[in-house]
């Protein structure tokens, strides 16, 4: 029904909220917050970073946070582990008695054994928990993520193992826990063009859709830790930066050259040569210097450019795209040329403007 709606582009099945937090402790990490989505030709996966998204049960995407804290890279494998249902339950149960104020129960000891299942990673992801957080998140197939889900046998060994005196709060919430173990399809990712008041009101009105999430783009920056306006100053005011430098450069390479000169001007003024002439001279290796420094800064100012925002990019955990703008670097060459010919005419005037001689004696 939601795909039938105007303006729905994609929708993929997932889970409202993961039942299990699973970790990686062979690789040092404690703590994993899951993404599951079912995987397909037409679903909506995570923003890949390099890689790909998952597509069977043993494949897994993880963001830049787990990459670094377990150093795994695309095609290593990992075992990630779910704990005991019995262990869950202990915790869960323990902090809800300090939060309610109530007295802790009592566990008897169980034998059991915590999941683990084996994942290759297929790519490095960016997910939407905060940056500044540093969680390690990592996002499965629903059937890769149903593989940690406790069979018929757990289920019936952690009842039994549960104490009977269970206070109402306590066996209200180990009925949520249980109804929620199963991994089964609880929500969905929709992508959706067009008015999005309309669209989001067409999806309240399916029976059995619940709560609907549509952040603004404003609110997904701010939940990935990205500052837009500062991020895109800073492409801009390193161009200014450098092009000052380019343009500084240029100029004392011409002052430096016309000074050079002094000797040579006076030999060809002595034997008869226009200061026009003089002028001309100074133009044409102004204009020769930039068109010549133009030729080798452009190649290596695109590479080094690309290389510089890529790690930059990467470094914000966001999908890097390569844009060379041609149009601005043939302006910035343009108005390069046109600052050379303009210093040309005036370190042309101002060696034409003294008398030879003393250059003739000072050699």
């Amino acid at each position: 029904q939601i795909r039938e709606i105007d303006g729905v582009e994609q929708v993929t099945a997932t889970l409202a909220f993961p039942p299990f937090f699973p970790a990686a402790p062979d690789a040092g990490v404690s703590f994993i917050w899951p993404w599951v989505f079912a995987a397909g030709p037409d679903s909506i996966t995570p923003t890949m970073l390099t890689g790909r998204a998952p597509d069977g049960a043993d494949e897994v995407a993880i963001d830049p946070v787990l990459a670094e804290q377990a150093n795994l890279r695309v095609g290593d494998s990992v075992s990630i582990v779910r704990q005991t249902l019995a262990s869950q339950f202990r915790e869960d149960l323990l902090f809800a008695a300090q939060k309610l104020g109530l007295e802790s129960p009592t566990f008897a000891a169980i034998e059991d054994e915590p999941t683990t299942l084996s994942f290759e990673v297929t790519g490095v992801a960016v997910f939407a928990l905060p940056r500044s957080e540093r969680f390690a998140q990592a996002a499965f197939t629903l059937d890769g993520f149903a593989g940690f889900a406790p069979d018929a046998d757990e289920v019936a060994a952690v009842r039994a193992w549960l104490p009977t005196d269970l206070a109402p709060e306590f066996q209200q919430r180990v009925e949520e826990i249980l109804s929620n173990i199963n991994a089964v399809t609880s929500g969905a990712f929709v992508r959706y063009s067009g008015d999005e008041s309309s669209t989001l009101s067409a999806m309240a009105r399916v029976e059995g859709v619940g709560e609907l999430t549509a952040p603004t783009p404003e609110e997904i920056w701010q939940s990935v830790g990205l500052n837009l306006d500062r991020t895109d100053r800073i492409p801009v005011s390193l161009a200014i930066t450098v092009a000052g430098l380019f343009v500084a450069l240029v100029g004392f390479l011409l002052f430096a050259a016309v000074r050079a000169r002094r000797f040579e001007f006076a030999v060809m003024r002595a034997l008869g040569m226009s200061t026009g002439g003089i002028r001309r001279s100074v133009v044409a290796q102004a204009t020769t210097t930039a068109v010549v420094s133009l030729i080798v800064a452009i190649p290596c100012g695109v590479l080094v450019g690309r290389w510089a925002w890529l790690a930059y990019a990467r470094g914000l955990d966001v999908l890097p795209v390569q844009v060379t703008p041609w149009a601005v670097i043939a302006i910035v060459g343009v108005a390069t040329i046109a600052v050379a010919n303009i210093a040309g005419l005036l370190l042309g005037w101002s060696a034409t403007r003294r008398s030879p001689a003393p250059d003739l004696r000072s050699e």
